[in-house]
């Protein structure tokens, strides 16, 4: 449950609960019965998020429909956290050179750390080197910053895991030899090291927006923001300057390490293996004069192209791949959330009367409509006033405004609607994951209240310490008549 107390975003869980059956109508039949057991009014309800599944998020029939036919105003939000994420894998994973790319790259991770003599040998190239220990990471597909990390830490120490396979297939025969060796000319090959050059610079753009996503104070302006800023890095990534840049990156990574990268060699094309067709061109453009490749590749007579050609079409597909699925999952956001901008003070639109009005329409339930439009006139004189460098938050706007409540009362209602909202359901993961932590090897037999009771004590360990320990043994004392007196 997400709320604004004090001006600060408050997110507490209610519990976690065994469900038998996962349809949509008994899920929303159990968070309504639920809710009207904590007596929680459901009208106050303004948001709704889910991770994108579809008993939950559809359209006709799913969770957020129903709660909706109930409560229309209750804004259904997908998850922007696992909204990039299904970006980056759907956007990767069709591409066969980046797939095996981090099919490499997990394979290094398993190939060092799942054996003790292999993990002695990375640690002891690390120290012949100088170089501070530092351990490889799995890839995670859904935490892709864990792939960000990984990249980094495979090109931080590329010596020394090249310096590992080297002897790894000196000391080992068999199998653990063949796949040193196998994983060594992988990895010297050009084409992992400009991937690695590419990827490190393609992920670590999306990376600050992935992390931050992770927070569960986030509002949606900021998301909306930070979403817009990654999108225009990726557009200026594009460019042949940056472009040029990462591959001079790479040749010099390549001799630092003592391998050698020739950006005008020649390599066969892939299209080529595909089919041996001669390629004719269109009868519809015969009468007139070509100066492109109408849609093929530039492949040269012989049926070769240069590595930079190979890596820069590889590059483009990977930033217009992602450039399409932001365009796809981010642009399907209704009017509300767009007008949500009149509460961010870079933006044009900032407290735009049009824009609040469009809010309060949606939101009629809780704010009187009637008097929003001279408030809103009015508070964004003074708010203008009070930050005219235009260097202020929600936070701010909403403590400025509760200065003046008899004044601005229904545009604060607004701006703790707009914080309300909720963004990514990072947090409801991360109260699942104490279940690891709380449902230990004593703990097999807990039935499922006493569970959540205990994950709840865990997570919501700042409001437990609150409570005084003595009251709470009286409490429990008097609960039955027991054998031995504990009062």
């Amino acid at each position: 449950m997400r709320y604004v107390h004090d001006g600060v975003i408050k997110e507490r869980a209610l519990g976690v609960f065994a469900m038998h059956d996962l349809t949509a109508e008994a899920l929303f039949n159990f968070i309504r019965d639920k809710m009207k057991s904590l007596g929680l009014d459901s009208m106050n309800c303004i948001g709704q998020c889910y991770d994108g599944a579809s008993v939950m998020s559809g359209s006709a029939n799913g969770v957020q429909a129903r709660i909706q036919n109930e409560v229309p105003h209750a804004l259904y939000t997908h998850c922007y956290a696992h909204r990039m994420n299904l970006v980056l894998v759907h956007c990767i994973s069709d591409m066969v050179e980046v797939k095996e790319f981090f099919d490499i790259v997990q394979l290094l991770y398993d190939f060092i750390s799942n054996s003790h003599t292999r993990h002695e040998l990375f640690l002891a190239a690390q120290k012949k080197l100088d170089q501070q220990i530092m351990e490889l990471e799995r890839t995670a597909t859904t935490r892709w910053l864990y792939w960000y990390r990984c990249i980094n830490k495979v090109m931080l120490r590329y010596e020394a895991i090249l310096s590992t396979l080297q002897a790894a297939a000196e000391i080992h025969s068999g199998r653990g030899a063949s796949e040193a060796a196998g994983l060594l000319t992988k990895v010297e090959s050009f084409s992992f090291i400009i991937l690695l050059h590419i990827m490190e610079k393609l992920l670590g753009i999306t990376n600050p927006l992935s992390e931050q996503l992770q927070q569960s104070g986030l509002v949606v302006v900021s998301a909306e923001s930070l979403l817009s800023a990654t999108r225009g890095n990726l557009l200026r990534a594009r460019e042949e300057e940056a472009r040029s840049e990462v591959f001079q990156k790479a040749v010099s990574f390549s001799n630092a390490v003592g391998l050698q990268i020739d950006l005008q060699a020649a390599v066969d094309h892939p299209a080529r293996s595909r089919s041996s067709r001669v390629r004719q061109l269109s009868r519809n453009l015969t009468d007139y004069l070509t100066n492109t490749t109408t849609g093929q590749h530039n492949v040269t007579d012989d049926g070769f192209v240069t590595v930079e050609q190979q890596m820069t079409r590889l590059y483009c597909e990977v930033i217009d791949r992602m450039l399409a699925e932001f365009d796809r999952r981010f642009t399907t956001n209704s009017g509300v959330l767009h007008s949500l901008q009149a509460f961010d003070a870079s933006c044009d639109s900032f407290m735009s009367v049009d824009s609040i009005q469009k809010l309060a329409v949606h939101y009629r339930v809780l704010v009187d409509e009637l008097l929003v439009h001279s408030q809103t006139v009015s508070a964004g004189a003074y708010l203008r006033a009070k930050f005219p460098d235009g260097q202020c938050d929600m936070k701010d706007i909403l403590t400025a405004l509760e200065l003046l409540p008899l004044a601005y009362s229904e545009v604060v209602k607004l701006v703790k609607i707009a914080m309300t909202l909720p963004v990514t359901t990072a947090r409801n993961e991360r109260f699942f994951s104490v279940l690891k932590r709380v449902k230990t090897y004593l703990r097999t037999t807990a039935g499922d209240e006493r569970l959540s009771h205990l994950m709840l004590m865990s997570v919501e360990c700042s409001v437990a310490r609150s409570f005084p320990l003595d009251t709470l043994v009286d409490d429990f004392a008097k609960m039955r008549t027991r054998r031995y007196p504990l009062l």
